[in-house]
């Protein structure tokens, strides 16, 4: 290192309310990565804040050896948990680690640099897993937060880091500058937008491993329930044409074929299976070459589904359906699935026929499979299928007959549903249809079906959603963690599987009314919650303000953050054309190159015709007002000082002496000394007021 690296470095050292307005950038930023940091780095994070900002005032207390200490650590931790998290969660820790420990790097003007560019890396970044319009306009807040360091930074500090400190009416006085700076950008943003081309997301690497509210590819008895209680927005559906529709809306999402007595999951967990197939893919592809394709014809309905983060593929669609999106894939249960992992929103096109059967022919590992029951499970349930059995055995329709019983004795015996209900072990099916009789939907579903594979007859769990919310001003509907829902499936000769909901049994109002029974009781909520005791908002008031902002946040996802790159296409082929590739390209270069050289060439007007000063043309303006007077007769030297100009000017005006007087010496003051740039302002604006009084009396 040389002597001037040496003698820079050493010069070099943020204002203190500077170093003050960096940690409220890193504590704003870190705030809107929390939910995706380890724990682990959330303690070692705030500890390196928490010295930080002890060493603030006293820098002693930053101890090298300590902060090394903790770089080590991270660094240790973030590979001992890199299996866990996965790429792109091990990544954004670093980032954020990385982040913090710039605080303590501010020995060059570089350092400082390099600490705001990771700053608008960490904005960008939590733009990956945060795409709402209120996170939207949260970012944009931040991000003039994280620009103002380095305005004021340029004006303020350089080359004098310490004998400037930061005010709020500094702050405040850049703010315009910032938003016009923001305003200026946006056309170029929304252009870019629009026919820049749409490259893969960054969350197309190897997904993060993350917990996510929602549906889980295994489901025990009582899982359910915590999702019923959560009004997490899950997916929302517009349907082309008739905005509503008149019967029951069964979001299909996930077939679970194998139980183990607690537990049901998709059928590659079996023990027959596991050692055929080696994934659900490879069951599901032998299926469907086991069985005729779906004949999609008939009556449809066409919607497009915008589905919330669930970081798991699987997808929701009405029975039966096929989707036309690039993404989606059609497994042969009839579920829908993206071609990775659901990290962002995203937006596909359905097509479901409702009348249509699923499987008219049921391939036979497909019947044993549906068959199996674990061993020595609920002997109640299994007794109590055979006597159906042999009760209805010489019947015609004797599957229906059993059904039907079933569902009849679930409806008149003393069953009833609750989000709450007993607990039950060992033999749990047993003990809820014989003993307590009270449950939710995976109670209902999961005993009716083992009841049916028990009595010969082919079933299966299905999990989804059921109903949803309708936004009249939208015409879409919501559907949330609460609309959560399981029911059966069983397969009879010549209707395939069939749709069988003994929920609907016990609690018919849960099926009819859906959400409409929910909403009356959130309602109730809201009536006995802070604003209902204060008399402030009732609770309908409050839904109607939660509606508006779920259309506003509704249309941002479906214009702004749907806008895929087949919307894309579709919309520069009508600009354009089909297959028009260049001329896109060539509007790309040119709008880029239009922007490039328009700032050259305003950037060389502006230096060439610089900006005359507010006190100048104030000078001007008294001066061209007292020109064709004769009392400017008296002032013939145009190298003469304005204070010279302002007293021979007193001699013929001794009406306007006092202000003349104090016009020059608020020039002289602004002109000359060396006040700050909030004094000059002040004065600036004295100095106007002035000159209009002059000009009055004049």
């Amino acid at each position: 290192m040389t002597k001037s690296s040496q003698k820079t470095k050493q010069r070099f050292a943020l204002a203190v309310e500077m170093q003050g307005l960096l940690l409220v950038i890193v504590l704003a930023n870190l705030l809107v990565l929390a939910s995706q940091l380890s724990p682990w780095f959330v303690v070692i994070n705030v500890s390196l804040i928490a010295i930080y900002y002890l060493g603030i005032s006293r820098p002693r207390l930053r101890a090298r050896r300590l902060v090394f200490g903790f770089t080590i650590t991270g660094a240790l931790i973030l590979i001992a948990l890199s299996q866990q998290l996965g790429l792109m969660l091990t990544m954004v820790n670093l980032l954020a680690f990385s982040h913090v420990m710039k605080l303590f790097e501010q020995n060059h003007p570089r350092d400082f640099y390099t600490f705001n560019l990771l700053s608008l890396v960490i904005l960008a970044t939590a733009m990956i897993f945060h795409q709402s319009l209120w996170y939207f306009l949260l970012f944009l807040v931040l991000l003039v937060l994280n620009l103002l360091p380095l305005v004021f930074y340029d004006k303020y500090q350089r080359g004098n880091q310490q004998q400037s400190p930061i005010s709020l009416l500094k702050l405040r006085q850049f703010s315009p500058l910032l938003g016009k700076a923001l305003l200026l950008s946006m056309p170029l943003a929304i252009c870019l937008f629009f026919i820049f081309p749409r490259l893969q997301p960054f969350a197309a690497i190897p997904q993060a491993k993350i917990a996510k509210t929602g549906l889980s590819e295994q489901v025990s008895v009582g899982d359910i329930s915590q999702l019923v209680q959560s009004n997490e927005l899950a997916f929302q559906v517009e349907f082309s044409g008739s905005s509503t529709v008149n019967f029951p809306l069964y979001w299909r999402a996930l077939v679970m074929e194998y139980f183990d007595g607690v537990t049901w999951q998709g059928a590659e967990h079996s023990p027959k299976l596991s050692g055929i197939f080696a994934s659900k893919q490879q069951y599901l592809a032998y299926l469907a070459s086991q069985t005729q394709p779906v004949d999609f014809q008939g009556e449809s309905l066409t919607y497009q589904v915008y589905v919330q983060p669930s970081y798991q593929p699987y997808l929701f669609a009405l029975d039966v359906a096929k989707s036309r999106s690039s993404n989606v894939t059609k497994l042969a249960d009839q579920t829908l699935i993206a071609d990775k992992p659901v990290s962002q929103k995203l937006a596909y096109q359905v097509q479901s026929y409702p009348e249509l059967t699923i499987d008219r022919q049921l391939p036979e590992l497909s019947r044993a499979v549906n068959l199996m029951l674990p061993d020595n499970s609920n002997p109640r349930l299994q007794n109590y299928a055979d006597s159906l059995v042999a009760q209805f055995r010489q019947q015609q329709n004797a599957e229906r007959l059993i059904i039907d019983t079933v569902l009849a004795d679930i409806r008149n015996k003393a069953y009833f549903y609750t989000l709450n209900p007993p607990l039950i072990s060992g033999d749990r099916l047993d003990q809820f249809f014989f003993d307590t009789k009270a449950g939710f939907c995976v109670h209902y579903a999961s005993a009716f079906t083992f009841i049916m594979r028990s009595a010969g007859i082919p079933a299966r769990l299905v999990t989804g959603y059921l109903g949803g919310e309708y936004h009249e001003q939208g015409r879409f509907y919501s559907i949330r963690q609460k609309d959560a829902h399981a029911w059966s499936e069983v397969w009879l000769e010549e209707l395939g599987w069939t749709r069988v909901d003994p929920t609907a049994a016990v609690s018919p109002e849960r099926i009819e009314q859906g959400i409409d029974a929910a909403l009356v009781q959130e309602q109730a909520l809201f009536n006995t919650g802070l604003f209902g005791r204060l008399g402030w908002l009732d609770g309908a008031t409050l839904l109607r303000i939660r509606g508006a902002f779920e259309l506003v946040d509704y249309q941002w996802t479906k214009y702004i953050v749907g806008f895929s790159q087949q919307r894309q296409s579709s919309l520069l082929q009508q600009l354009f054309g089909q297959g028009q590739q260049w001329k896109v390209a060539l509007t790309v270069a040119l709008v880029m190159a239009s922007v490039f050289v328009g700032y050259f060439v305003l950037s060389q007007f502006h230096w060439r015709k610089p900006r005359v000063p507010t006190h100048v043309r104030c000078f001007h303006r008294l001066q061209a007002h007292f020109a064709n007077s004769q009392s400017n007769q008296v002032f013939q030297h145009s190298h003469a000082t304005v204070r010279e100009y302002c007293r021979q000017l007193a001699d013929k005006q001794p009406s306007s002496k006092n202000l003349l007087t104090e016009f020059y010496i608020l020039f002289e003051a602004i002109d000359y000394q060396a006040i700050s740039d909030i004094e000059v302002k002040q004065k600036k604006a004295q100095l106007l007021r002035v000159l209009k009084q002059i000009t009055e009396q004049s």
